[in-house]
């Protein structure tokens, strides 16, 4: 997978914040990489560290209700936006 850390990098600085979201767990994902890509390149930009959300660190379950409480959903999303 191939991420511009420039335009990445160009994103941070007109937004000043950042929220990544990935249904995937947390600990050695494309979110952790792409955070600290974020961080060495426009941490004096931000205005706050750099936010993850991401699905709860279990097998992802077969029944529907329950894979919805393990991955972010709609209502996740809006309350880390509003944090």
């Amino acid at each position: 997978m191939f991420i511009n850390v420039l335009e990445a990098a160009a994103e941070v600085i007109d937004l000043q914040w950042v929220l990544i979201i990935e249904d995937a767990w947390r600990s050695v994902s494309i979110s952790s990489e792409i955070s600290a890509l974020i961080m060495e390149k426009g941490f004096h930009d931000l205005d706050a560290p750099v936010q993850r959300l991401c699905g709860v660190e279990v097998p992802i379950p077969y029944p529907a209700h329950l894979e919805e409480a393990a991955i972010p959903q709609k209502n996740d999303i809006v309350n880390a936006v509003k944090k």
